[in-house]
């Protein structure tokens, strides 16, 4: 018998499976500058700026497999299909630029 899902649980499960950074369709990019601007965070345009880190951290939590290594492959997948550079799969990169999140101000 298979197990009916709830509407909560069909978006989850669409936006973990999907292949790349899906919540950037329901976190705008704006809506996190706008955020960071009021905290006072300065950052620069790299591979792992916090608007990504933001949606990789999102997907990550969500996602069964809560690695880093998953994230990095997310992000990857996103960077692609942006046609920019991908970042090595090296996963220390991107869990110093994670730690560097006001975690609780988000």
């Amino acid at each position: 018998m298979l197990k009916r899902l709830s509407r909560s649980q069909v978006v989850i499960k669409k936006f973990t499976e999907s292949i790349g950074l899906p919540f950037q369709e329901l976190l705008k990019k704006e809506i996190i500058e706008d955020i960071l601007k009021e905290m006072g965070v300065k950052y620069r345009n790299r591979i792992y700026n916090p608007i990504v880190i933001v949606w990789s951290f999102i997907s990550q939590v969500l996602d069964n497999d809560h690695s880093c290594q998953k994230a990095v492959s997310r992000i990857s997948a996103y960077l692609a299909s942006e046609e920019l550079k991908t970042p090595s799969q090296n996963t220390s990169a991107y869990c110093k630029a994670r730690k560097k999140l006001p975690e609780d101000k988000f």
